[in-house]
């Protein structure tokens, strides 16, 4: 008799822990698409320049840099 018991406390168990998995699995999906749809979500870049960029952003010409006379 405490064989069945255990096993079927083994059974209880494995239950849970799938429909968990499963309203976890809902809750993430549900949280993606309402930012998606719903513009939650924000840029993650910066509107900084980039290597590749940095030509356009000053009209093609690369901006000086000023340095001081040696001492």
């Amino acid at each position: 008799m405490s064989v069945e018991l255990t096993v079927a406390a083994l059974i209880v168990v494995y239950l849970a822990i799938a429909a968990l998995g499963h309203v976890l699995v809902v809750v993430a999906v549900y949280k993606c698409l309402r930012e998606d749809y719903a513009g939650g979500r924000r840029q993650r870049t910066t509107t900084g320049t980039t290597m590749a960029g940095d030509g356009v952003r000053h009209g093609g010409r690369v901006p000086s840099v000023e340095t001081s006379p040696a001492t």
